[in-house]
């Protein structure tokens, strides 16, 4: 208790800055200086030039980074918290790969195999957003918690029966939403076929009982093609469909795969993920509901030919995110009891304000509060977009 409020005031001196700040700081430099002498010298006498070469105190090692200088014991806490919150994000980074892949192999073995292909701007958008989720998701997971909340530490792979059943469950809501789609979109393009536009049939037997793969040729009539004899790209409902779930299935994949509290920030503690999330879903509802028509056109999507058209297409995202999401919850409810226990626990804010700790902990409250309301603002334009279109 003693070295804790020690600390702490030697904390509230620093931020104050001035002559005892100055005394502070010079009392440490003359401490690390005399240990370093010390050390050295110690090393000097033990060193035989005929022994294998060691490490001398002061140079640059792998372990440079878990070394603590100052005199105090909170160092090693400090330690623990930052290597719990990086094996922590090291298995939210490998199961995010892991859907990625899966989800780029079908697109290989399938779609791009058949001749799909995204328009000029599409690619470009849907890299953006994937990089911008991915630059939020790893600056709130190198943020470690205040605390070591209990003894619990992250999976040690992601081979665990927890994240293993959930990555697969989460892979199959994702292939399966993703073929209905292509099936549907497919279905929507041959009903509304018209002049300069031919549909046909590829290879119906690839998915077997899950569907069938049809293909959108988009064709002209005089034959014109590129440079590489492709012909030029003309929109259609299969892209339409098959781009605006891959841009929203890699949101759900950053947001479900996230583990967050106890091991180092959460979404809600983080306000460039939520808006990220938040922005990126109403980014979908919008391209969806054609609310703003000359977006679609920029990005060369093709429009919707009915009502009906964008239900389905509203639906089947609601259906992916949920489906993840309980799916993921449920393994962890199963599989994994202990995290279980720790996210249903209600986190409460510090009383008091004595400690460092308590005092990152209340500003991490007051960012949950305000990042709520953030996501509220968000979910309201959604809905306001989705009654707009439907209820004009």
């Amino acid at each position: 208790a003693n070295l804790v409020k020690d600390e702490y005031k030697r904390y509230s001196t620093l931020k104050k800055g001035g002559a005892a700040a100055a005394k502070i700081l010079a009392e440490e430099e003359k401490l690390i200086k005399s240990t370093m002498s010390k050390a050295t010298d110690n090393y000097d006498t033990a060193y035989n030039e005929d022994d294998d070469p060691e490490i001398k105190p002061g140079e640059a090692s792998l372990a440079a980074p878990f070394t603590f200088l100052r005199p105090c014991v909170d160092g090693a806490e400090a330690i623990i918290r930052s290597g719990i919150a990086a094996a922590a994000f090291y298995l939210s980074c490998h199961r995010s790969i892991a859907l990625n892949s899966l989800m780029s192999c079908f697109n290989l073995a399938t779609l791009y195999r058949n001749g799909f292909r995204y328009g000029k701007y599409m690619w470009n958008v849907e890299l953006s957003l994937i990089m911008a989720l991915d630059q939020s998701q790893h600056e709130i997971s190198c943020m470690p918690r205040p605390r070591i909340a209990s003894a619990l530490r992250p999976h040690q792979s992601i081979f665990h029966p927890a994240s293993a059943l959930s990555i697969l469950l989460q892979s199959l809501c994702h292939l399966y939403t993703l073929t209905y789609g292509h099936r549907v979109a497919t279905m929507f393009e041959k009903n509304s076929v018209k002049k300069g536009v031919k549909v046909r049939l590829a290879q119906p037997e690839l998915l077997g009982p899950i569907g069938v793969l049809f293909q959108s040729s988009s064709t002209r009539q005089d034959g014109k093609t590129s440079i590489l004899g492709r012909t030029p790209f003309k929109p259609n409902q299969v892209t339409n469909t098959v781009f605006i779930l891959s841009c929203f299935q890699n949101t759900i994949i950053a947001l479900v795969n996230h583990v967050g509290f106890p091991f180092h920030g959460s979404i809600l503690e983080s306000k460039a993920f939520c808006f990220w999330i938040g922005a990126s879903i109403v980014f979908y509802f919008m391209l969806a509901t054609e609310a703003v028509k000359p977006l679609n056109q920029i990005l060369e999507l093709a429009p919707m030919p009915s009502k009906s058209a964008k239900s389905l297409l509203l639906c089947l995202m609601l259906f992916d995110g949920m489906i993840s999401l309980f799916a993921d919850s449920l393994c962890v409810y199963f599989l994994d009891r202990s995290r279980w226990f720790e996210l249903v626990k209600p986190l409460k804010q510090p009383t008091s304000l004595s400690h460092a700790a308590d005092m990152e902990l209340n500003l991490l409250h007051q960012e949950r509060r305000s990042n709520c309301a953030l996501l509220c603002v968000l979910v309201i334009t959604a809905c306001c977009i989705v009654i707009q279109q439907f209820f004009q």
